[in-house]
């Protein structure tokens, strides 16, 4: 045109045309990240926002402070000789009650298991065990310990685990027992593989943990580690969630599954697979969770696994059930026997080269005071 024939610079004048540009682009860019900061930031402010408010609506649980059966425990602890400073009994309903104790210290002869417990427990006419306790070190100071309703089960668990990386493994897990009798057991797969999704799912787990532990419901906590994950980046919020709560009162689990494996109940040669369909957490605002209900009894064998178990050389047939086929060839045995015989199987089925991370969790109901 007519500017490229009068124009006898005309690299020059593409060099500033292409300079500029460079700049209008950068600062478009620039001005879209800042939006986009923005708006993540006000999302985090929001979702932050509806995390205090649910936790405070969660904690206004109704409780009521049983004084009669206070007064009974404080005679029967003085004619007992133990010296009390505060007594108080918390009722939650369901027959859960909560017995927190401040009285002088025993150095450590643990007065509260083998004098107040037994005390206790004759005296409701139900077994109590020793919670939580704080033993002073130095003579004459206050010691406190909480009693609560012991369960009629108890729980034998093993754990094993391949890593891909062969260091770190993106699966992580916790066994914790709650306080209103429940013994959970907490299985996350991160993203990926390696120290990057290790450290999403153990975030995962830890957070679940404590929630359960402080007693809030599983729903809400699942709800409230969702909106965490949302929270994050895309590339880092997303991590499958599988929950196993026993009753140890009751003798039944519940499990939920949150984008999780399949899991398998063995009673002696039966092998009942417990599977769902919902995607992980940290992808939809409201989670999505799918909860099954069974009854477990005294010996049975409870085994949650990650999604690594579809990783192996098998066909899709045969990858859908081996478990399901290893756990009904396998001989009654313990929680360890069973980790392991399925962990040596996973690596069989990998190959030369382990494709993805592996865990199992294996838990068996046992009579209280049976180990």
């Amino acid at each position: 045109g007519r500017l490229a024939t009068a124009c006898f610079q005309r690299h020059k004048l593409l060099e500033a045309i292409q300079s500029i540009l460079g700049r209008v682009q950068s600062e478009q860019q620039t001005r879209q990240q800042t939006e986009e900061g923005r708006g993540f930031v006000a999302d985090q402010l929001e979702g932050a926002a509806g995390i205090m408010t649910s936790l405070a609506r969660e904690m206004q649980q109704d409780v009521e402070f049983r004084l009669e059966i206070e007064e009974r425990l404080k005679t029967s602890f003085n004619r007992l000789g133990l010296s009390v400073d505060s007594l108080s009994v918390l009722d939650y309903g369901q027959d859960m009650l909560e017995i927190r104790i401040k009285k002088h210290g025993c150095l450590n002869y643990c007065e509260c298991q083998y004098l107040a417990c037994p005390m206790v427990s004759r005296l409701l006419g139900h077994n109590f065990a020793v919670w939580e306790k704080q033993c002073p070190e130095e003579p004459r100071q206050i010691c406190s310990f909480t009693l609560v309703p012991a369960g009629k089960f108890q729980v034998r668990h093993a754990v094993a685990q391949i890593a891909k990386d062969r260091e770190s493994c993106g699966d992580s897990h916790a066994l914790v027992q709650t306080k209103d009798g429940r013994f959970a057991l907490i299985l996350s797969d991160g993203m990926g593989t390696g120290p990057k999704a290790a450290q999403e799912s153990r975030a995962t787990v830890d957070l679940l943990a404590k929630l359960l532990s402080s007693g809030l419901k599983e729903e809400f906590a699942l709800n409230l580690i969702n909106t965490v994950l949302m929270l994050r980046t895309p590339e880092e919020r997303f991590a499958t969630i599988d929950v196993a709560l026993i009753d140890l009162f009751r003798g039944d689990v519940e499990l939920i599954k949150v984008g999780a494996a399949p899991s398998y109940i063995k009673r002696n040669r039966e092998v009942i697979p417990i599977e769902a369909s919902t995607p992980p957490a940290g992808i939809l605002q409201q989670v999505e969770i799918d909860r099954q209900h069974h009854v477990l009894a005294a010996g049975d064998c409870l085994i949650l696994a990650s999604d690594g178990i579809f990783a192996g050389e098998l066909g899709p047939e045969e990858t859908e059930d081996w478990v399901e086929k290893a756990l009904g060839r396998l001989e009654v045995a313990g929680p360890q026997t069973i980790a392991e015989f399925l962990i040596k199987i996973s690596e069989t089925n990998m190959g030369k080269e382990s494709k993805d991370d592996v865990t199992f969790i294996v838990a068996q109901l046992m009579p209280a005071g049976t180990f």
